[in-house]
């Protein structure tokens, strides 16, 4: 990254390579769209390259761009920025090419809900914990270091986190 803050297209082209699909997926998940995920990572990616110069070493680069990602998510959500609208999908199915039955995509889309009720439920600290572990898949020493909290800390969020999603999907499935 301080390579590419330098003006390297070769180094910004090779993180670009190797996190994109990690922006992107956090992106899809907080947005529950793929394509809006990966739109929106674009726009993540053209900011590193422009603001490059401002970068300072300060975290871990995914660390780094995944926060720069939830800048762009706080942004349109707050009708800041026009690039990006999770509104773009239609968030009643799941982007899916195996094309599955009528019966297991209606399963699907209500499991999907039920996850998106969950993670609804959760503390702050405890969703942004969730997300950096599991789905954007930092070490927990670093997801602790971007969250500004200690490892044990963290455990418990996460712990906290599972047993709320644990009772929130065993709800929705009984209703």
């Amino acid at each position: 990254m301080i390579e590419a803050r330098d003006g390297d297209r070769t180094a910004y082209e090779k993180i670009y390579r190797r996190y994109f699909s990690t922006v992107a997926s956090f992106l899809a998940h907080r947005t529950g769209c793929r394509e809006v995920g990966e739109d929106a990572a674009q726009e993540v990616f053209t900011r590193v390259w422009e603001g490059r110069t401002r970068y300072r070493p300060l975290a871990p680069v995914r660390s780094y761009l995944l926060g720069v990602a939830a800048n762009v998510l706080r942004e349109s959500r707050a009708g800041s920025h026009g690039g990006v609208s999770p509104d773009a999908c239609d968030l009643g199915t799941m982007p899916d090419t195996s094309q599955p039955s009528p019966p297991s995509q209606a399963q699907s889309a209500e499991q999907l809900q039920a996850v998106r009720f969950a993670m609804a439920s959760l503390t702050t600290q405890q969703r942004q914990a969730v997300e950096l572990v599991y789905l954007a898949g930092l070490a927990p020493d670093e997801a602790a270091q971007r969250l500004g909290c200690s490892r044990q800390t963290l455990y418990s969020h996460l712990s906290a986190a599972r047993e709320k999603l644990l009772r929130c999907t065993r709800r929705s499935q009984k209703e």
